[in-house]
């Protein structure tokens, strides 16, 4: 049989005869349906259980790469290893991130083709070749750019010896659903509860923290605030002294503020230079192992900016958050969030530093089973809060499981 795979469409792109069509997107799915042309989809073909595994063991076993990658690093970047600084665990959650996409992508494809045993394939997008990231490039992903579906499937093809073309349109003219205000209204108000949901627990941190020191004048302890928003306004300097780290502007504070441009990072071009003689391989192997299809030239240009741009950064960002630790005699981080490279770095620095521990607060509650959160997140710190008993239990039998007494797991 022949198929064509559909990820964006236009109204004046005439779709084949003699294929059964693959709606990969809503999009898509939405043209068809009005349209009534059939067609079917990828979910068709799997079970979110059969694709996933078991996650335990795969879980296992990448911790097991994520320890190679650390050495892969401190073997290409000496002051990496000069620090014992574990760069590939640091960034553990965006490396994993990228890489189960690709994984998960893989197998998603493999089982369509296993089953439907096709003759040839066709595959129509409109952003072909687009792989520079439109904004936050440090995360790895693979949003605004060429899907992982359109760069594994002529892959998957070659390697199966599967007839293969693509087709390129312009979808700017494919139809769209008319803007309607109460739908847009309905989409509106859940982020609205989320965000009034999201003070509320910003506000009950807050009075956790200073529950002890509320009218201490002369503080005890220094503490750096990680934040991204600029409501915390009640802060005051006979507390705990609080220097907050923020890319975004605050006003109005009666404290100390730390600012991106205040952790100066201008790393030694020399570290950013490729060694064209090392060989990364060995994680590149793993990964395709585990997809049964080799898809490294899918990911090399995600892998580039990791290893050769953002490591020499988190290098230097690392060093200046050690070093401004010590300066201003910093005894706490305080975070609810690790999304920047600033945000890394400080962690990362906490984690060699003598004197300034680390302390977590999970934003809300959520789905909390899963154990990979653990490894991602919580193991980095000295100190984690969760928002209910029942994601502290959860999360001690992980660190138990692990051998580990720290950090302190609890619940606020």
């Amino acid at each position: 049989m022949n198929f064509c795979l559909i990820e964006n469409i236009n109204e004046n792109y005439k779709l084949p005869d003699n294929y059964t069509i693959v709606a990969l997107t809503q999009e898509v799915v939405y043209y068809l349906d009005k349209k009534n042309i059939d067609y079917i989809t990828m979910e068709d073909f799997y079970s979110s259980g059969e694709i996933r595994g078991d996650t335990d063991i795969f879980l296992k076993d990448q911790i097991n790469w994520m320890n190679l990658f650390d050495l892969k690093i401190k073997e290409f970047y000496p002051e990496a290893k000069k620090l014992d600084l574990n760069l590939a665990s640091i960034y553990f959650h965006w490396i994993k991130y990228m890489v189960d996409n690709i994984i998960l992508t893989s197998k998603i494809l493999s089982m369509f083709v296993d089953s439907t045993n096709p003759r040839k394939i066709l595959f129509i997008n409109d952003n072909h070749g687009q792989d520079e990231l439109p904004h936050w490039q440090h995360i790895l992903h693979f949003q605004g750019v060429e899907s992982t579906y359109s760069r594994i499937i002529p892959l998957i093809c070659e390697s199966r010896k599967i007839d293969f073309n693509r087709i390129i349109i312009n979808s700017d003219n494919a139809e769209k659903s008319n803007f309607d205000l109460k739908l847009k209204l309905k989409s509106i108000f859940p982020q609205a509860i989320k965000i009034y949901h999201k003070i509320l627990q910003y506000i009950k941190i807050v009075k956790f923290l200073f529950k002890e020191n509320r009218n201490n004048h002369n503080p005890k302890n220094n503490a750096l605030y990680f934040s991204t928003h600029n409501f915390i306004k009640e802060f005051s300097s006979n507390v705990i002294k609080a220097f907050i780290f923020n890319n975004k502007s605050f006003y109005n504070l009666n404290f100390p503020l730390v600012t991106s441009k205040s952790i100066k990072s201008s790393p030694d071009k020399d570290l950013i230079k490729k060694n064209e003689n090392f060989d990364f391989s060995e994680i590149y192997n793993w990964i395709n192992n585990k997809c049964e299809l080799d898809v490294s030239q899918v990911l090399q240009s995600r892998f580039d900016t990791y290893i050769y741009s953002i490591c020499p950064r988190l290098i230097h960002l690392t060093k200046a958050f050690l070093s401004y630790y010590e300066n201003e005699k910093i005894d706490f981080i305080v975070t609810s969030h690790i999304f920047t490279l600033e945000e890394h770095a400080a962690l990362a620095a906490s984690k060699l530093s003598k004197n300034t521990k680390s302390i977590y607060f999970h934003h809300g509650a959520d789905a909390y089973e899963f154990n990979s959160r653990y490894f991602t997140l919580i193991k980095n710190f000295d100190f984690y809060f969760s928002a209910t008993l029942n994601e502290s239990i959860h999360e001690i039998k992980n660190r138990n499981k692990d051998g580990q007494k720290k950090p302190i797991i609890s619940h606020y």
